[in-house]
């Protein structure tokens, strides 16, 4: 569960957090200006920015590119999906527990992104310890293509640009993911539909049950609502509202 691959990536993202701190305090007058829960879901846009690039390549690749997993969907692996699966973990985890200060300690409370993040910090835990339903595991990042558009209207906006063709630019931008990212969560979802005899007989209940919840979940609630809320968002001229998201 825990291995060398989890533990690397955990701790290199609690690194490029503290660093976040240092170098934005240094280097980005405004920062110092931040309240102290401002400052932190800065040093978290930071990590998502980077993160969802990792997470959606990963996912393309598995998606667009690999062509061992989707022999089997219950059972294929390879050290593609490994990788990306213990980094996944490691980066739900942290954000996990960056949500979780943010719920307790500094009083910004959001149910849907908690309940997000619990679900899919447990998902990919059960991927690494039984190995199985790789498939979705690892087609499943690429659904994270909205991190970079979103994390950077977030900091667009905290640095005062909020009416910046550039925070336009990637409004729609992260509306086009949530788009894309409906039509994947559906075939995902169709997927998992078809195969249901051998991924119930074959695959770990929890594990089944977990990731049909989450997909589902996604697929019917999660995405839908974010989609919707993006467009409002636009279409009423404030670009895209942190309190969505975080």
């Amino acid at each position: 569960m825990f291995t060398e691959v989890f533990c690397s990536w955990f701790v290199f993202l609690c690194f490029v957090y503290f660093l976040s701190i240092v170098l934005s305090s240094r280097f980005v007058t405004l920062f110092n200006t931040f309240a102290l829960d401002e400052k932190h879901k800065w040093n978290c846009r930071i990590i998502d920015f980077f993160n969802g690039f990792v997470n959606s390549g990963f996912g393309f690749w598995a998606t667009f590119i690999d062509s061992e997993l989707r022999v089997d969907v219950v059972h294929s692996t390879n050290w593609g999906s490994v990788v990306a699966v213990e980094i996944a973990f490691a980066f739900f985890t942290f954000e996990l527990i960056m949500d979780l200060v943010a719920n307790f300690f500094l009083g910004k409370k959001n149910k849907m992104v908690t309940l997000h993040h619990i679900l899919a910090t447990l998902s990919y835990a059960l991927f690494s310890i039984y190995g199985k339903l790789h498939y979705f595991a690892a087609r499943a990042l690429f659904l994270d293509m909205v991190l970079p558009p979103q994390s950077a209207i977030s900091i667009l906006q905290k640095l005062g640009m909020k009416g910046d063709r550039r925070c336009k630019i990637s409004a729609y931008v992260l509306a086009f993911c949530y788009h894309s990212r409906s039509i994947f969560e559906w075939y995902a979802l169709s997927v998992l539909v078809d195969n249901y005899e051998h991924v119930f007989n074959e695959g770990p209940a929890v594990l089944v049950w977990i990731t049909l919840t989450l997909i589902g979940l996604a697929t019917l609630i999660m995405t839908p609502y974010w989609t919707a809320g993006a467009w409002r968002l636009i279409l009423e001229g404030n670009c895209v509202s942190d309190k969505m998201y975080m």
